[in-house]
């Protein structure tokens, strides 16, 4: 980051508190809350990483990293929307 000429994070902001409390606050409601959580947070990752990578003009090396991150976030969110389908939750028949 700091060869391109940004600055390098040295603190969590506000959004990554806000990103990582989502899955906190799920944890206290339930396995299902903590993959919903999950899932909001790698929508919001997944839309970053394909606005980026449709970016022109960036160094190839940056493209490549950017890609292998895109496909790696959309690997997961395909992941948490298989187990939050209806049909992979586990049917309990009624007592």
């Amino acid at each position: 980051m700091e060869g391109l000429g940004g600055k390098a994070v040295a603190k969590a902001d506000f959004k990554r508190i806000l990103t990582k409390g989502k899955v906190v606050l799920g944890g206290l409601m339930g396995d299902r809350a903590v993959l919903e959580a999950m899932k909001s947070n790698e929508e919001v990752t997944t839309k970053t990483y394909r606005k980026s990578v449709g970016e022109a003009g960036m160094p190839a090396h940056v493209r490549e990293a950017l890609d292998r991150n895109f496909a790696d976030e959309q690997r997961h969110l395909s992941w948490l929307e298989q187990r939050l389908a209806p049909e992979s939750r586990p049917h309990h028949p009624a007592p």
